[in-house]
């Protein structure tokens, strides 16, 4: 390769590399995984023998996890690893699904509580501000820290409300007083949730 240029040495290298990749996997080839048998692959998960992405979970799945009774540090541990969930049925179905998503946010339980805010966090979405802005308050810290955190994704407001190292409830009450201005700032009209109505 070439000593000069690094980026053009790089550049080379990822195509060697799509290409083996291509070779590799000998094209669209389907299998089932025996229940048995060990699963290392980072991104991938066995449900039933087949093998699906770890980052995103479909809502009928989700809404079983949530509606059976399940040890709910259980259902915390799957949770962090998935990054999305998928929604199925037209646009009308869609849409009460993400309502269901952001209801979570409310639930009595922490486990559900902390998948609800975990999905919307991770969804550039202004639609979920307002669930969001709900869970900043909550008792769980480490939900209200993940709502915070969320937000700031959001609103691509990373450094503008800030918590100090160690926040106490106080500090995160004061935060979602700011977060409640900014978000009546770009939709007047906007409906916040309040805990005094649940």
């Amino acid at each position: 390769l070439i000593e000069e240029d690094q980026s053009l040495n790089t550049a080379f290298g990822v195509l060697f590399l799509v290409r083996s990749t291509e070779l590799m996997a000998l094209g669209n080839r389907k299998g089932r995984l025996m229940p048995s048998r060990f699963l290392g692959l980072g991104t991938l998960r066995n449900v039933n023998g087949k093998l699906v992405s770890k980052d995103e979970i479909d809502v009928d799945t989700l809404i079983d996890m949530i509606d059976n009774p399940v040890n709910e540090e259980a259902l915390v541990h799957f949770a962090r690893s998935i990054r999305d969930i998928s929604l199925t049925g037209d646009s009308s179905s869609k849409a009460k699904q993400r309502a269901w998503i952001r209801g979570l946010v409310t639930h009595r339980k922490v486990g559900p509580r902390w998948v609800g805010v975990h999905l919307l966090a991770n969804r550039r979405d202004i639609d979920n501000v307002p669930a969001l802005i709900y869970a900043v308050s909550d008792p769980n810290l480490e939900i209200a820290m993940k709502a915070h955190n969320g937000l700031r994704f959001i609103s691509r407001k990373i450094d503008s409300i800030r918590l100090p190292e160690n926040p106490s409830p106080e500090d995160f009450l004061t935060a979602k007083k700011e977060w409640e201005k900014w978000y009546l700032a770009i939709r007047p009209n906007g409906q916040l949730l309040d805990r005094r109505q649940k």
